[in-house]
C-alpha cells in the first residue's frame, strides 16, 4: 500500500534514511560517516517537513503496519527548471530487506503521477556518480543519464552526481 506521509511517521522515515544510506552508500562513503548518521537528528527534519505546507509530497510504503521505503519528490531545486516544467525527486529509500520487492518502482510510479498531475512535464533524479546500483535501477526505470554532473560535499569530502531525467508520457 502506498500512501501519503503524516507527521507521526517521521521516526519511520528517519529510521529508513539512514539505514538506507548506510547500505546503499557503504563502501563509497566513509564508515566513520556513515556510522555516526542519527535517527534523532534525520527525525527531527522530517518532523519539520511533515509538519510545514512546502511543494514536496512524502509518500510510503506499507507492508501490513511497517515503513518499509519512502519517496519524496516536487519542484525541482534547479531555478531555472520551472520554465522547463522538470520535477525532482529528492529522495528514494528502502529498508534494505524490502530492496527488490518492486517497492522502489512503485514509489517512482507513485512520484512520476504525482508529478504529471501537478503539470511537470518531466522528472529529475542526482546520483552519486559511484553508486553504481541506484543508476541500474533508474536505467531499468527509463531515467537516462543527461551528462550533467555536480560536485556535492558530504561530511569532509567531495563527490560527484550525475543528473537523470525522464520525460512523464
Amino acid at each position: 500500500m502506498i500512501r501519503f506521509a503524516t507527521p507521526s511517521d517521521a521516526h519511520s522515515i528517519a529510521a529508513i534514511h539512514v539505514a538506507g544510506w548506510q547500505h546503499a552508500y557503504r563502501g563509497q562513503l566513509p564508515d566513520s560517516f556513515l556510522n555516526g548518521l542519527s535517527i534523532a537528528r534525520r527525525e527531527g527534519m522530517w518532523a519539520d517537513l511533515l509538519s510545514t505546507p512546502h511543494n514536496s509530497i512524502e509518500v510510503v510504503s506499507l507492508t501490513g503496519q511497517a515503513i518499509e521505503g519512502f519517496v519524496h519528490y516536487g519542484s525541482s531545486r534547479d531555478e531555472s527548471a520551472n520554465q522547463r516544467g522538470e520535477g525532482e525527486v529528492y529522495a528514494l529509500y528502502l529498508h534494505p530487506e524490502s530492496i527488490g520487492l518492486g517497492n522502489g518502482r512503485a514509489l517512482m510510479q507513485r512520484a512520476e503521477e504525482g508529478l504529471k498531475a501537478a503539470g511537470y512535464r518531466e522528472v529529475v533524479v542526482w546520483v552519486l556518480e559511484s553508486n553504481v546500483k541506484a543508476r541500474a535501477f533508474y536505467e531499468k526505470i527509463s531515467f537516462e543519464p543527461d551528462g550533467v554532473a555536480k560536485k556535492i560535499e558530504i561530511g569532509e569530502s567531495a563527490y560527484r552526481e550525475l543528473c537523470y531525467r525522464k520525460l512523464l508520457s
